[in-house]
């Protein structure tokens, strides 16, 4: 699963339980998440 795929292609794939395109969306998302959860949760408030 090395070449590139579209957001909607991993979510297909994870609808049918594939645990590596699962993985893949989350190393691709982790940061934005935790940028936007900071933005309303008080620092320390989320562990």
């Amino acid at each position: 699963m090395s070449e590139q795929l579209t957001d909607q292609v991993l979510v297909e794939r994870v609808q049918k339980g594939d645990q590596k395109a699962f993985n893949l969306l989350v190393v691709r998302y982790q940061h934005k998440v935790a940028s936007l959860v900071s933005r309303y949760v008080p620092p320390g408030r989320y562990r």
